[in-house]
């Protein structure tokens, strides 16, 4: 399995629709780490880890066979957002 890492502070950022393809893990892992877009849609990834984040806002859909959240400081999901997993969905603090 392949890893992508997004770290140091890094941004991507689109103000209109942003797709993130891959084969394996995804992983933000430090802070200042940030994908954000208007519409964002993250594909082919077996598990999507986001870790050391201090606050998620779920607009839209997270679905993966595998959602982990570690460390974040607030996880807020609107009347709209949903997070699914056809395996596990982790949720530590």
């Amino acid at each position: 399995m392949s890893e992508s890492a997004i770290k140091e502070s890094s941004i991507i950022h689109s103000n209109a629709n942003l797709g993130v393809h891959g084969q394996g893990l995804l992983n933000l892992s430090g802070p200042g780490d940030c994908i954000e877009a208007q519409r964002l849609v993250l594909l082919l990834f077996y598990s999507i880890h986001i870790c050391r984040v201090e606050d998620i806002l779920v607009e839209g859909c997270i679905a993966g066979s595998v959602v982990h959240f570690h460390r974040a400081r607030t996880i807020t999901i609107d009347s709209l957002g949903t997070i699914s997993a056809s395996g596990m969905v982790n949720i530590q603090a």
